[in-house]
């Protein structure tokens, strides 16, 4: 059984996983065929580890609020 309500966690794991793993290849394919340079706010190179820490700082953030 892939869906039980004891492994709901294990399901949304999983899901988030495949989610960002497709839209993190479907953006560096992009980037690559488009030329789109690296991020930058003013003069400021953001490494692309940032985003994905602030979101996880977001998600926890939700987590504990709930």
């Amino acid at each position: 059984m892939i869906y039980g309500g004891d492994r709901e966690p294990a399901l949304l794991i999983l899901l988030a996983f495949i989610l960002t793993l497709a839209g993190t290849r479907f953006y560096t394919r992009m980037a690559r065929i488009r030329g789109w340079g690296s991020v930058h706010i003013g003069e400021v190179h953001v490494h692309h580890l940032v985003p994905g820490v602030v979101m996880t700082l977001v998600a926890g953030g939700l987590v504990v609020g709930l």
